[in-house]
């Protein structure tokens, strides 16, 4: 059995543990020579300013051991400087952070006014826009049913025919006019309603017509009765329209039957 001495045991200890702080030591250096090489920033500074402090604290406490110089154990002043400096290091990377996020904050703000602004103008283009076309539409609509009433006198089956067809397609165009001023007063939120009492028969026929000549082309055949008249509902007359034209041209554009 071999007895190794408690001395010799724990000098090679204490050299492996030196020779462990200065690769330790080394490789911090030479990490930091690297960092500084590709990104000399101030934060890479302090924390090399750190590094350097407790490199130079593990050699003088092992030159100490070694009784080479005479001085005192540092090596806890070296952690702490390294400690500080990180701390700076975290501290000055957080400010950069919330000045970074600051400003983008800032331009993304610019951006949603910017949109904001855009949006408000598009609106006010498409109100003014259906404005404008309401005008020359009840125009069309009023001497189309004019023409239709015989007040230029009787006219051919063709052109009567022609003239149903532009006061029908003028009242769509209407419809279609009045939906994007609605649409429009919708995002203001100022959409009011006019609750009247209304006969159920009037809306649906009124419906049936714009969309007849659609459903023509489509070989489609509408068939409305109604035996019962003067059902009346309180809606408003406008709104009911709207709806019963949406549904009436969804079925169109997504149902197969012809009838």
């Amino acid at each position: 059995m071999v007895v190794v001495p408690l001395y010799f045991a724990y000098d090679g200890l204490l050299k492996a543990q030196q020779a462990l702080g200065l690769g330790t030591v080394a490789l911090l250096v030479w990490s930091l020579l690297q960092a500084l090489r590709v990104k000399p920033s101030a934060g890479i500074r302090i924390l090399g300013a750190g590094v350097l402090v407790i490199a130079g604290t593990v050699i003088n406490d092992i030159l100490l051991s070694q009784g080479v110089i005479e001085s005192v154990h540092i090596i806890p002043l070296g952690v702490a400087t390294l400690a500080l400096c990180q701390g700076l290091v975290i501290a000055i990377f957080n400010a950069r952070d919330r000045k970074r996020a600051e400003v983008l904050s800032g331009e993304l703000n610019l951006r949603n006014q910017e949109l904001r602004r855009v949006g408000e103008l598009k609106d006010q283009f498409l109100a003014n826009t259906s404005h404008e076309l309401r005008t020359p539409l009840n125009g069309i609509i009023g001497l189309s049913e004019s023409i239709l009433d015989g007040v230029v006198g009787k006219v051919s089956p063709a052109v009567e025919k022609n003239m149903r067809m532009i006061a029908r397609n003028g009242r769509r165009l209407a419809m279609l006019v009045n939906d994007i001023l609605d649409f429009s007063k919708l995002k203001k939120g100022d959409v009011s309603l006019s609750i009247r009492p209304v006969d159920v028969s009037e809306p649906i026929e009124l419906v049936l017509c714009l969309c007849r000549g659609w459903a023509h082309e489509k070989g489609t055949e509408f068939r409305f009765d109604m035996s019962r008249t003067g059902c009346f509902v309180h809606v408003d007359r406008n709104r009911i329209d709207q709806v019963l034209l949406n549904l009436v041209q969804c079925l169109l554009r997504h149902s197969a039957s012809r009838e």
